[in-house]
């Protein structure tokens, strides 16, 4: 990733207005570095070697599909286990969100809990975020700003661990 495009992507998670948006750009930059990633490591300037591995990198082939493509590169140790352990993670949780019909927060504990499995997530601390729900209407303002906060912790704490991941994918080649 150019810094230009590492600024882009940062932005553009920060100004994500929804968990579901949010979680769609994630895996969206997510393919777009694996990818990258694929192509450093299989595409050469051989011809031989461009006219057979070309065809199974297509999003056609038999190699397109993201979980394949984590699984090839997991194998060959161009990526290590946390990182294909995030990235299935993240990709199951878009599924889960694309197939919900509810709209999900980034502090409702169910999502709290899957996003603090993750293995660039796990050196941060989310444990504290749990909040009392609040006993009468005065402490309805101040619990209202603490649910704010926490979402912006945990919203900032995710910007910092997918940039982490990009930038891991973002290697050179390893062969």
């Amino acid at each position: 990733m150019t810094e230009q495009q590492d600024t882009d992507l940062l932005q553009q998670l920060y100004d994500a207005t929804s968990l579901r948006s949010f979680t769609l750009m994630t895996v969206t930059a997510i393919e777009q570095a694996v990818d990258g990633l694929i192509n450093r490591v299989f595409r050469k300037d051989d011809f031989m070697v461009k006219s057979v591995v070309g065809p199974l990198l297509d999003s056609s082939g038999p190699l397109g599909d993201l979980s394949i493509r984590l699984k090839v590169l997991f194998s060959l140790g161009a990526i290590d286990i946390k990182v294909y352990q995030d990235i299935e993670l993240l990709t199951q949780l878009k599924d889960f969100l694309n197939q919900s019909s509810n709209e999900f927060q980034f502090t409702d504990q169910e999502i709290v809990k899957k996003i603090a499995s993750l293995n660039c997530i796990c050196d941060m601390t989310l444990s504290s975020l749990e909040l009392a729900n609040p006993d009468d209407d005065s402490d309805r303002a101040l619990y209202e700003m603490q649910l704010a906060r926490q979402q912006q912790i945990i919203k900032s704490a995710l910007i910092l661990a997918i940039e982490q991941l990009c930038q891991g994918l973002a290697k050179d080649s390893p062969f």
